[in-house]
């Protein structure tokens, strides 16, 4: 199954996208955040959300889409309930691009549920982790919206990955990283805000 963006796609869409900070503690859930802003047009498929490093959600979220009548792809990115920057987006060859629109009505596990479920398989194995990236979109297979989250330890080291369907919060696979399962695990600030 193709989850990913490439992360060549990402790469890029770091360096240049310009960014508008958000004031701190103004994070909103990935629905909520798209839900809210008004810029994005009625003819437009939402093909998929990312957030970085959410702790314990990402201050912005970056929305790919797709218009329905042209076909071109665009990146937004949401803060606040409002959209800070945009661009468009010329997927190279090879790039794995989510082209299979998210139907919002099916999501009912939001950003913050999802990393609730990522938090309780993260405490059964022991691994600690400090942020996690984001991913929102569709499985390959067919219309389910599915939840990727990569745990991250404290200089950004991959902790675990978590894969969950957005519908019904089914866990749909998990991969640890072996040396995040230790006693000597840094405490992590997510683990304390239950």
């Amino acid at each position: 199954m193709k989850f990913w963006f490439t992360i060549g796609l990402l790469a890029l869409g770091s360096s240049a996208l310009t960014r508008t900070e958000a004031a701190p503690g103004s994070c909103k859930i990935a629905v909520a955040a798209i839900m809210e802003s008004t810029a994005l047009a009625e003819d437009t498929n939402v093909l998929g959300v990312i957030g970085f490093s959410g702790n314990p959600q990402p201050e912005q979220w970056l929305i790919l889409t797709q218009s329905r009548s042209k076909g071109a792809l665009r990146e937004f990115a949401v803060a606040e309930g409002r959209v800070v920057a945009e661009r468009m987006i010329e997927p190279l060859p090879g790039q794995d691009i989510p082209d299979i629109p998210i139907k919002f009505e099916e999501v009912r596990i939001d950003s913050d549920e999802a990393l609730q479920i990522a938090l309780g398989l993260a405490n059964e194995q022991g691994v600690k982790f400090e942020a996690a990236h984001f991913h929102l979109r569709c499985r390959d297979t067919g219309s389910e919206p599915v939840w990727l989250l990569k745990l991250l330890g404290p200089v950004q080291d991959s902790r675990g990955l978590v894969y969950l369907s957005a519908r019904t919060g089914e866990v749909l696979r998990t991969a640890w990283t072996v040396r995040a399962i230790d006693e000597f695990a840094f405490a992590s600030p997510i683990l304390s805000r239950r």
